[in-house]
């Protein structure tokens, strides 16, 4: 089964500041950092349904984080 909604609300509330302070490191500005930061979980949003249900549900965020900045 693909990751469930419940385990992306969790991916949100337990990662989602660590990604904000990581991308206000990288980049220097608030406003470009939640924009990144939202970009980020949009992109994990949108891959979801492919989540392997034997990765770490954390796994979702780096990939998508590296993608965002990678742009």
């Amino acid at each position: 089964m693909p990751g469930s909604e419940a385990d992306l609300e969790r991916l949100y509330r337990e990662a989602y500041h660590r990604i904000f302070g990581t991308l206000i490191t990288l980049v220097r500005d608030r406003a470009t950092a939640e924009d990144c930061a939202q970009e980020t979980f949009e992109r994990a949003y949108r891959g979801w349904a492919s989540w392997r249900p034997d990765a770490p549900v954390e796994a979702a965020a780096p990939k998508h984080l590296q993608a965002v900045l990678g742009r």
